[in-house]
């Protein structure tokens, strides 16, 4: 059981970094830009999607990455505003999937009737809603090459978003670099990283509306 749920895991990380990649390929393909059609990205075949670095630290620490999605803003009607869509397209799918899966929790809750297959069914759903929140919120941190700062980007003045992005040579090295200092200040504090504090909040906030909305059923 314990190999089964491992696996299980796994897949459920797998799809959610992939749907966040193919919602920034589709957002992109919508606005005009023939890339991540030419370049295979629309598909849901993972082979198209995964990296092979990403899906070894996925399978040893459950954290990973999926190959980038290949963009060309030049198509976009609105350049700005079409950076701006596609950079939020995939920590809004992850969110989407995020209440979809408290959704689905609470009603397995509300109407199931069998204890064994209500309990592993809460207990994934809400491993799943968690992986999604994660990625979104994760993916929303303003530093390059995050979705955060594409986003971010989009308000800037051409000069000062090229300068902004310079920093994306160094952003793995800053963002892995705060969050082992996060980790090293909670592990002397004894609290929670900034970072699980941020995303507990936002899932007891989600988890709330979703049941005041079921409770109405």
């Amino acid at each position: 059981m314990d190999l089964l749920l491992y696996v299980l895991e796994i897949v459920f990380v797998l799809f959610s970094i992939i749907a966040h990649e193919m919602a920034h390929a589709y957002m992109s393909f919508f606005l005009g830009d023939p890339t991540p059609k030419e370049t295979g990205r629309l598909t849901p075949n993972p082979l198209k999607h995964i990296d092979l670095y990403g899906l070894i630290f996925m399978i040893l620490f459950r954290v990973g990455w999926a190959k980038p999605v290949r963009i060309n803003s030049e198509y976009y009607k609105h350049r700005k505003l079409g950076i701006f869509l596609v950079a939020l397209a995939g920590p809004a799918l992850n969110i989407i999937l995020c209440i979809i899966s408290l959704v689905s929790a609470a009603l397995v809750i509300r109407f199931g009737t069998n204890y064994e297959v209500v309990s592993v069914a809460t207990e994934l759903l809400s491993y799943f809603s968690i992986i999604n929140l994660s990625l979104a919120l994760f993916n929303l941190i303003p530093i390059p090459p995050l979705d955060g700062s594409r986003i971010l980007g989009s308000f800037m003045s051409a000069n000062a978003y090229i300068g902004y992005m310079k920093v994306e040579r160094y952003g793995f090295m800053i963002i892995f670099g705060l969050l082992g200092l996060d980790r090293l200040l909670a592990f002397f504090s004894g609290k929670e990283t900034l970072f699980v504090t941020a995303l507990s909040y936002v899932y007891e906030f989600l988890v709330d509306v979703v049941l005041r909305i079921i409770s109405f059923i």
